[in-house]
């Protein structure tokens, strides 16, 4: 068990006692207690004693002078995230990890949520169709541990009727078996997540979250942390519990934990038009709070959670997850500088831990309202409180699409016809919405468009399919559409069935023309690349409003490689010689190109890349203008003592920088013919 800083007497305490006990045995065995008079050196004795003791004391407890010591390093966290099972399993969440520790990031939670059917029920269980199993959990441990990212595990009660967690047993559980029942319900439930940690080296636990009307049951949450068979009998490692903002004095039990924990939604503005400046002001009052908090119970406080919506009026209420209210992006960035230059700076602050970032690793952007910063200004103020690296890198290729290689999907007033497609389309609604096929209200090109209106029930959605046999898209780079949207502040994204991702347009927006968004979105990016497709299911989705959109001139298309080189050629030579391949390497993106150049040859002979135009080595790598060529000469030198009949493949290289997915080679093939050796008859004759 981790040792809380409350979880024992201090020593110079237990010494005091055991004096002062020795002390007043000693005296009550003196007769000269009848009296009831001191004699003057047991009083001199005493004064000594308790000066001693008091010196002991403060030398002992008092803190050092703030200013002589380095300050405490805080804890650089993120909250991830998943309410669905398999979701810790894929790849998608291993890469968004990846990003995350990028960030500078240093430890992350790990949610894993049970579930209740209402605020009085008194068994908890896990949801198959939501819980992430035990094999997600332990993944993505796993996978966090070996990028370096240390973990909290912090499972969640949620209840079905989807009331707040924190109104659990308020007025419900009117006697102590129910009481005693939802302990023991959770109890389990807590356990199992405890052994998890256990298993799998966690570097901390939460033991609870925001169960503020549970939190009254002092002695029953000290037996769920320390009790018998409690999680302290099973995990050893540091606890923590998380309380909600709203949280005052309820909570009696932090001596039993190592981090007074809080999930600090606090609200910092009052106006929509708050600045940064506002923000830090803001903080002052939970701040004083939190002091107070740490200073009455000697314990630290880390913020279990903490997060904002890149949304209009984030401050005012930052628990609200819900809704699609104006974009704004600097608002996120400025609340994420304010705490980190108020609170974060304090003494008593463990650190952090920001929600949330979701396994998906095309969340955020700039078009996207919720939680996450990534590729938002947030980002930015993270990446340099954490520590990590400025995103950095050559500008993305602004590739050329390949005319010749398409497939259309929605042209003018029809979908794809059943010959290309192998079978017809279909379409559906999730919830009620409707579609027309033949909409002429708003026309991007020709005749009409697709219209579809959602009715904003929960995930509301337009869904598409077709291509009954499978479509592989090696060939394809994209799916291209035109897209315009009756409320640009209701949310709308796609989401790729078959292990693909959900995408917010808005962030593969090309151009924009009379409100109609030009889109293209890399199959890359939708985990939609090199695969088998055995329909082609994908689906525009809304959250929480209704929302009515178009769409025109729909299809998939290739790209004209941006890197190309010129096939190689083939040569016969001989030992010693020195022979020369030429290549021309061509750039054909709309913009600048770096490309690194790399021959090696089979048999390790000699290679050297030098440009043809002046006969001078090429400096690698090289920056190519849209469109430009650059004529190349590979020179081989065959070893002197190489045996004859060997076969040489010199392979070169030519990758782009900008964007190493984009490469491409020439194989040269040199032969050593064999030597044929003539052998004539030696006559010897007498003289």
């Amino acid at each position: 068990m981790g040792i809380g800083l409350l979880r024992k007497p201090y020593p110079w305490m237990q010494l005091a006692r055991n004096i002062l006990s020795n002390f007043q045995s000693q005296y009550e065995e003196e007769e000269t207690m009848r009296t009831k008079i001191w004699p003057l050196a047991h009083v001199t004795v005493l004064v000594l004693l308790f000066a001693l003791l008091f010196g002991l004391a403060l030398a002992w407890s008092s803190p050092k002078t703030l200013a002589a010591q380095e300050p405490a390093p805080k804890l650089e966290g993120v909250a991830y995230t998943s309410w669905w099972h398999g979701e810790y399993l894929s790849t998608g969440s291993d890469q968004t990890l990846a990003k995350i520790e990028d960030t500078g990031a240093e430890w992350i939670s790990l949610l894993a949520t049970w579930y209740q059917d209402e605020l009085t029920s008194t068994t908890i269980y896990s949801d198959a169709d939501r819980t992430p199993t035990d094999a997600d959990i332990v993944h993505a441990i796993q996978t966090a541990h070996a990028l370096g990212l240390k973990v909290m595990l912090k499972p969640h009660l949620d209840v079905k009727t989807n009331e707040w967690r924190g109104y659990i047993g308020e007025g419900g559980f009117t006697t102590e078996a129910e009481w005693d029942a939802w302990f023991e319900s959770y109890q389990a439930f807590i356990n199992h997540y405890a052994q998890i940690a256990a298993d799998n080296d966690v570097e901390m636990f939460c033991v609870g979250t925001e169960l503020d009307k549970t939190a009254v049951e002092e002695l029953r949450w000290r037996e769920v942390i320390t009790g018998t068979g409690g999680v302290a009998s099973i995990y050893e490692g540091p606890l923590v519990y998380a309380a909600n903002h709203t949280y005052t004095n309820t909570v009696m039990f932090w001596d039993a934990l190592d981090y007074i924990g809080i999930d600090a939604y606090y609200v910092v503005a009052v106006t929509t038009t708050a600045t940064l400046e506002d923000f830090k002001t803001g903080w002052i009052t939970p701040t004083a709070f939190l002091q107070e908090l740490a200073d009455e119970w000697n314990m630290p406080i880390l913020f279990t959670e903490v997060g904002y919506r890149s949304i209009d009026g984030a401050g005012m209420a930052p628990w609200a997850y819900e809704g699609s209210p104006p974009l704004d992006l600097q608002e996120q960035a400025d609340l994420y500088q304010a705490l980190f230059e108020t609170v974060y700076q304090e003494p008593w602050f463990a650190g952090v831990f920001w929600w949330n970032w979701t396994t998906n690793p095309m969340q955020g952007g700039p078009c996207d309202r919720e939680y996450t910063p990534l590729d938002k200004p947030a980002e930015v103020i993270l990446r340099e409180y954490f520590g990590g690296e400025p995103k950095t890198g050559a500008d993305a290729l602004i590739l050329r699409p390949d005319e010749a290689m398409k497939r259309d999907v929605y042209i003018d007033n029809e979908l794809a016809h059943a010959e290309d497609w192998s079978w017809g389309w279909w379409d559906n609604t999730w919830h009620g919405g409707t579609i027309a096929y033949t909409a002429t209200d708003e026309v991007y090109a020709g005749e009409s468009s697709i219209r579809a209106d959602l009715f904003g029930k929960d995930w509301d959605a337009a869904q598409w399919g077709g291509w009954g046999t499978p479509l592989n898209t090696s060939d394809y780079y994209w799916l291209e559409f035109y897209i315009k949207q009756q409320n640009l502040d209701h949310g709308l994204q796609i989401v790729f069935s078959h292990g693909g991702n959900t995408l917010d347009y808005c962030r593969y927006t090309v151009e924009q023309d009379n409100g109609w968004s030009h889109v293209r979105i890399p199959f890359t990016e939708a985990n939609w690349a090199n695969v088998d497709i055995p329909e082609a299911n994908f689906a525009f989705q809304t959250k929480g409003n209704d929302t009515t959109f178009w769409l025109d001139n729909m299809r998939i298309i290739g790209i004209i490689p941006p890197v190309e080189l010129s096939p190689g050629g083939t040569q016969e030579a001989l030992p010693g010689d020195v022979i020369t391949y030429t290549h021309v390497l061509t750039n054909n993106a709309d913009s600048n190109n770096i490309v690194a150049l790399e021959a090696m040859s089979s048999r390790n002979w000699d290679v050297v890349i030098r440009s043809k135009l002046d006969g001078s080595t090429v400096n690698l790598p090289v920056n190519l203008a849209p469109g430009q060529t650059l004529d190349l000469e590979v020179i081989l030198t065959i070893p002197a003592n190489e045996s004859y009949g060997v076969v040489d493949t010199t392979v070169v290289t030519a990758t782009s920088l900008s964007d190493s997915r984009f490469f491409d080679t020439a194989t040269n093939v040199t032969t050593i013919p064999p030597h044929f050796f003539i052998f004539l008859p030696l006559v010897m004759r007498n003289f």
